[in-house]
């Protein structure tokens, strides 16, 4: 099973295509999932709009435990959104590596218009995307109870904006409501779920707040 902000970037590569979609929401999404991951772990809590670390034992995972240890070796408690806005732009190029380590996908360099150059990351392993898409349509679609990594899969889609992409149109309607159910955290009355919450509300005001901020200077 791959960690949360590899599903969720799998699940933003465009099929066909190889470019990531959602990019201004996604990478604050990559740094929403490392912090549900350690929640899920029983690594990280939240205390109102700051996260502490219960335990800073390493995970085994590389990334996470990079994260874990900025957690533990600030002064004091870091707030949630300055966190997420710290990491926001370092985690992208990580996760588009290891997967591609893992054969996962494949980073390809293009030209757009014949002139600027970009990179494109067609999907290697279609199966493994799939049954990440059949994990997330069975709870947003057939509404199954999620797991605690589904679930908080799920408020993540719904956070990053990817549920209009996923859910398009009139027929993804009852989807895209079930993914802000999801979200709200109402898929299970613990710790985890409401620690999901709170991160993705903190992430929906971020964007919110810089959305108004580029209203106000145009």
């Amino acid at each position: 099973m791959r960690t949360l902000p590899e599903e969720l970037l799998l699940l933003a590569i465009e099929d066909g295509t190889g470019s990531v979609l959602a990019t201004a929401r996604l990478d604050l999404g990559l740094a929403a999932g490392q912090l549900a991951e350690l929640a899920i772990a029983g690594r990280i809590r939240l205390e109102g709009d700051r996260v502490a670390v219960l335990d800073p034992a390493p995970t085994r995972d590389a990334e996470l435990d990079e994260a874990l240890a900025d957690l533990h070796t600030r002064r004091r408690t870091p707030a949630v959104a300055s966190w997420l806005q710290g990491r926001r732009n370092t985690l992208r190029g990580s996760y588009l590596q290891r997967l591609s380590d893992d054969g996962l996908i494949e980073v390809t360099a293009k030209r757009v218009l014949g002139v600027f150059p970009a990179e494109r990351y067609p999907i290697r392993d279609e199966a493994a995307k799939a049954k990440i898409r059949e994990r997330l349509d069975a709870v947003v679609i057939s509404d199954e109870s999620p797991d605690q990594y589904t679930g908080s899969l799920a408020a993540l889609v719904h956070a990053v904006g990817l549920g209009q992409v996923l859910y398009p149109g009139s027929d993804g309607k009852a989807a895209r409501a079930r993914l802000a159910e999801l979200a709200r955290g109402e898929w299970a009355a613990n710790a985890v779920s409401q620690a999901v919450a709170a991160v993705t509300a903190t992430f929906a005001a971020i964007i919110a707040a810089g959305t108004a901020t580029t209203a106000a200077t145009q």
